[in-house]
């Protein structure tokens, strides 16, 4: 471990000497993958957000949206009033069902102050419960004020509890005013419902200005809940076998109709996914053309040290001691022995030393051949004669 932990720091040390050396190409270096990493860093964290988080409620892998489809129009589009109904009360394949009316409709609503424009969107009573959603303070809606006619209520986003009445719980039991009517305020959605963000305000389907029972608006979009041990393709099936008897039942209204069910998603997500999947590819792109761009600085700079490289090895070369035959030994005066038999032929060899033009190969120059020169007489001077 002291081993790795030494080198470690051996490294660390080398590269810091490196950065202070080339202070630009460090800096050129650093601030390119400093923005491919850090685009990258940024959009995963929306992706993982938006796309790869589990929705915030209980077992929402069993959550399926149910939609229909009139290709090549429209491949997804909300249900009618009329087959949520039928469907609700005829498929076996889910324990419970629930819609909303997911297009805004704007409210004047007056009597708290200046007259203000708000957006309201309408739900079911039984999408609360499906979503295993309660109410912060007061209650959701019941299964009576899903019938036309019943008494107007409304329920509050957390926002516009908090903007508009302080979050003071006594809130519930007053009443609003939209377009003249007056709503009784039932409860409040918590903080954390993001079902849909933009309603101010959420009322009961009883209260929806269109026919219930109705087959040719599509605005229901609708959620349920698979019961334990069925798949998604039983569900499907189901759902098709219910649609071809809707078509046999309203030909007019059901004619190249197709309907779907699949894994329920964020609304968020579902609009968003095609357009984060573009931009994390083109920021992984990012990131790919930064480090090729480091790679092309680093292969540059090598380039530019080739002459450099090729002088020290030069120099390197000229300042190592002559070689000396293996028969020469020194006596205990100090004075050169004289070769061995056999070693003539080495002598010579340790004699020639560098030859000049090796050095001119390697870059050098004529006075690094004179310095060779003068290496090659003193090896002259303290050879014997033969």
């Amino acid at each position: 471990m002291g081993a790795i932990l030494s080198g470690f720091l051996q490294d660390l040390k080398f590269a810091l000497r490196m950065l202070r050396k080339s202070p630009g190409f460090a800096a050129t270096a650093i601030l390119t993958l400093a923005l491919g990493i850090g685009a990258n860093s940024a959009i995963f964290s929306v992706v993982q957000r938006v796309l790869l988080r589990p929705l915030p409620y209980p077992h929402s892998e069993n959550l399926v949206e149910i939609s229909n489809s009139y290709k090549p129009v429209w491949p997804q589009l909300a249900l009618s009033p009329g087959d949520y109904q039928d469907w609700r009360q005829q498929a076996r394949s889910f324990s419970d069902m629930g819609a909303y009316v997911a297009i805004s409709s704007g409210f004047n609503l007056t009597g708290e102050g200046a007259t203000e424009r708000i957006q309201a969107a309408y739900s079911t009573a039984e999408l609360f419960p499906l979503l295993g959603v309660r109410a912060a303070i007061g209650r959701t809606f019941s299964p009576e004020e899903n019938k036309p006619g019943s008494a107007p209520v409304a329920m509050l986003s957390h926002r516009f509890w908090l903007s508009h009445f302080g979050g003071d719980p006594k809130a519930i039991g007053r009443t609003v005013n939209l377009d003249g009517q007056r709503f009784t305020l039932v409860g409040v959605l918590p903080g954390d419902f993001q079902l849909e963000t933009w309603p101010d305000i959420w009322l009961p389907s009883g209260q929806y200005p269109d026919d219930l029972t109705g087959r040719v608006h599509h605005p229901f979009t609708v959620l349920a809940r698979l019961k334990p041990g069925t798949s998604l393709a039983q569900a499907q099936s189901e759902i098709e076998s219910l649609n071809s008897h809707e078509l046999e039942s309203f030909p007019d209204t059901h004619k190249n109709w197709g309907v779907m069910v699949q894994r329920f998603e964020d609304p968020s997500a579902t609009k968003l996914r095609r357009t984060l999947l573009v931009l994390f590819g083109a920021v992984g792109l990012v990131l790919l053309i930064a480090c090729a761009n480091i790679v092309n600085l680093v292969l540059a700079r090598n380039a530019s040290r080739e002459r450099e490289i090729a002088l020290d090895g030069g120099a390197q070369m000229i300042d190592r001691p002559a070689h000396v035959p293996r028969g020469q030994r020194r006596d205990p005066e100090g004075v050169l022995g004289r070769p061995e038999a056999g070693d003539a032929e080495a002598a010579d060899h340790g004699k020639a030393g560098v030859r000049p033009e090796q050095l001119i190969g390697l870059g050098g120059d004529v006075g690094v051949v004179e310095r060779e020169r003068g290496l090659d007489d003193a090896v002259h001077r303290h050879q014997p004669a033969a």
